[in-house]
């Protein structure tokens, strides 16, 4: 979500001595210029934007990367290099989330953990409004609005007037782009700032719902031609989720927290919190990079798995989701 900024450097040169000192010595000589160039390019950013770069040190990374590929001629020779950075973050901050993308779309991916879960089909229901909200990977103005206008129209096709509450099934929702899961489920969320992405700096970025628009730091992502706006207002909001439940999915979770009237029921989700930025490089291929920490609207942060408020299993999570709707 933020630009990549373009640094100026000062090249500072040494004249050496003619006596041989080895610290002039390039350790790298065997490995080309190319290949040199864009491994540099990927620490940079990591170097500048990772969640844990005042944590790391940066020398030894660099190091640890640089010998890895010692002899690389082509940019596809770094890539090993550039595994065993993301690895380095998974291992030594638990960082699940970042990845690489090749030019041709491969995805270079380090996780340590492994998520799964599947929504089920709800029982019948009169008198409480279910929402399914699957993941969604595409990134388009048609395709977001279609996804979001669909799930809106979930909520505009079951409303009524005897609705006592709604049921929101995140489960088995693996993530991809929240912007238009937020502008879809954005009527039962409701109006303003659901949540917030907080840096290392605790720079705040906000993230909500207002008309039919799913909003980053106020700037429109996602928008719905024709948004919807329940009948009745402030009843209650059962939210299900399970070890499915990652990403953009957890945000969903995330936007929801605080209010009075949610409350969610089933297992941990995946733990994959961290906000994500993309980053763009000049081989096409791009950088997937953990930034920041997710927090909810009264800035509780998150960063691995959320907990349900509820535990339970999916034998029981309609009954209970029910009984609580139900309940004065």
């Amino acid at each position: 979500m933020k630009n990549l900024l373009i640094f100026s450097f000062i090249i500072l040169i040494f004249i050496p001595s003619c006596s041989k000192n080895e610290n002039t010595i390039d350790p790298y000589a065997n490995m080309s210029d190319t290949a040199k160039s864009f491994l540099n390019e990927v620490l940079d950013v990591m170097e500048f934007y990772s969640f844990y770069r005042h944590d790391i040190n940066w020398k030894d990374l660099r190091k640890m990367v640089f010998d890895s590929v010692s002899g690389a001629q082509t940019i596809d020779d770094t890539y090993i290099g550039v595994f065993y950075a993301l690895k380095y973050l998974r291992d030594n901050y638990n960082d699940n989330h970042s990845h690489f993308i090749t030019p041709n779309g491969s995805v270079l991916r380090v996780m340590s953990i492994s998520c799964g879960g599947m929504a089920t089909k709800p029982p019948s229901l009169t008198d409480i409004g279910y929402i399914l909200v699957p993941s969604y990977v595409l990134t388009g103005n048609d395709e977001d609005t279609k996804f979001a206008t669909g799930i809106q129209d979930q909520i505009r096709l079951q409303d009524n007037s005897d609705i006592i509450g709604w049921i929101v099934d995140l489960r088995g929702n693996g993530g991809g782009n929240m912007y238009p899961m937020l502008a879809g489920i954005g009527p039962l969320l409701g109006e303003g700032t659901s949540g917030y992405f907080v840096d290392p700096d605790n720079r705040i970025d906000s993230f909500g719902y207002s008309g039919g628009v799913s909003l980053y730091d106020n700037f429109p992502l996602c928008q719905v031609t024709d948004p919807y706006v329940p009948i009745n207002q402030n009843i209650k909001i059962a939210i299900l989720m399970d070890n499915g439940t990652a990403s953009a999915g957890e945000e969903i979770v995330i936007s929801f927290a605080g209010l009075e009237n949610a409350r969610s029921f089933g297992a941990s989700t995946c733990g994959l919190t961290i906000g994500n930025s993309r980053f763009n490089l000049s081989n096409n291929s791009a950088l997937i990079l953990a930034t920041s920490c997710s927090a909810d609207r009264n800035l509780n942060k998150y960063s691995s798995f959320l907990n349900p408020d509820v535990a339970a299993t999916r034998t029981n999570i309609f009954d209970l989701a029910i009984a609580w709707i139900n309940s004065e």
